[in-house]
């Protein structure tokens, strides 16, 4: 089964783990059972465990480093670090201090694109009463550059995440919040080289 999804502003989204997962779901419901999905020329594996969708991808790779200066001016603090991911116009990790309350950071809006073509994820590690739900950790995406002020639930953005984290010392299975103003459940993990991003898809109520 082929899915696309676009944003708001009709640009083409090459990976969108919330279409593929919803997606995935919809057929479910509908008695038909799925194995894969195709989005932009590749076919990811999916599995249902449990009420869980889960979708298969390659890993991303990683190069890690510093934060940018600019995150001080953009953010109004300066993250702890940073990693690119994928291309020159993919993703841009940044770290906050573990316990961050990143739900107060400022949305960057357009002037994001003077610093970055990337999509950035911010994250951070949660532990203690900072875990608002058990998670291991908290996200919020940002790609104004894109058509997208800040994404509600980001698959693409966890699948990133699962590798950055590991590589942090967070293991192989990971629970994040995203802190958008809906708010995101997603889950990872990884086995061999195929990072796996799970959630629940629910379908909207129709109105009366």
């Amino acid at each position: 089964m082929q899915v696309e999804c676009r944003t708001a502003t009709g640009r083409n989204i090459n990976f969108c783990g919330h279409g593929l997962l919803s997606a995935a779901r919809y057929w479910h419901d509908h008695s038909l059972a799925m194995n894969a999905l195709l989005m932009g020329g590749r076919h990811y594996d999916y599995v249902e465990e449990s009420g869980v969708g889960w979708m298969a991808s390659d890993a991303i790779p990683l190069v890690q480093g510093p934060a940018p200066e600019w995150t001080e001016q953009v953010f109004g603090q300066c993250a702890a670090a940073s990693a690119l991911a994928g291309g020159d116009g993919d993703y841009l990790v940044l770290e906050w201090p573990e316990n961050s309350d990143i739900a107060q950071l400022p949305r960057p809006g357009a002037q994001l694109a003077d610093h970055t073509k990337r999509a950035v994820i911010v994250s951070c590690m949660t532990r203690g009463s900072a875990s608002l739900a058990g998670e291991d950790i908290q996200l919020r995406y940002f790609a104004p550059q894109h058509g997208v002020e800040e994404d509600v639930a980001t698959g693409s953005a966890m699948r990133v995440l699962a590798s950055y984290w590991q590589a942090r010392g967070l293991g192989e299975q990971l629970q994040g919040l995203q802190r958008s103003s809906q708010g995101g459940w997603l889950l990872s993990r990884i086995t061999d080289d195929k990072v796996w991003v799970g959630g629940i898809a629910r379908p909207q109520e129709s109105a009366a």
